[in-house]
């Protein structure tokens, strides 16, 4: 725990996806992902909003899944015994690993659709920021 208290199990994550061997930071991505997901779709389709209003009026706040965020790299980092430099550089690439896991996640989704819908514009978005400033996203997406 970030507290410094014991955790009472041991979390593993397990690539159930491909089940093999490969980037750990695609992994890490991919819960980043899924955690910033949770957020865009709940945010109303409602046109003519502005970002900033469409993000106050989401049923998951951002700022509500962002301990969990910062808790699960936290644990990460601990077990892969990263140094603060080391730490920065691999979030960094994490981040731009849960950028192209949401543009996956958009073609996924847009498999058999004629055109996009308003959550998969939320994602392209947000991934393309991501892309764009990696390291703008880490203290405005992930809060750390």
């Amino acid at each position: 725990f970030p507290d410094g208290r014991a955790a009472p199990y041991d979390l593993k994550l397990v690539d159930w996806e491909t089940a093999d061997i490969g980037d750990s930071s695609w992994d890490v991505g991919s819960v980043f992902q899924a955690y910033l997901n949770c957020w865009l779709y709940s945010m109303p389709v409602t046109p003519g909003l502005t970002a900033d209003q469409l993000e106050s009026m989401a049923q998951t706040p951002l700022a509500s899944i962002q301990p969990a965020m910062r808790a699960f790299w936290i644990a990460y980092s601990a077990v892969m015994q990263l140094d603060p430099a080391q730490s920065m550089q691999r979030l960094e690439r994490c981040i731009l690993q849960a950028a192209a896991r949401m543009l996956q996640t958009v073609y996924e989704s847009m498999n058999r659709q004629t055109q996009l819908t308003a959550n998969a514009i939320f994602q392209l978005q947000v991934s393309l920021n991501m892309l764009q400033r990696p390291a703008e996203a880490i203290p405005g997406l992930l809060g750390f």
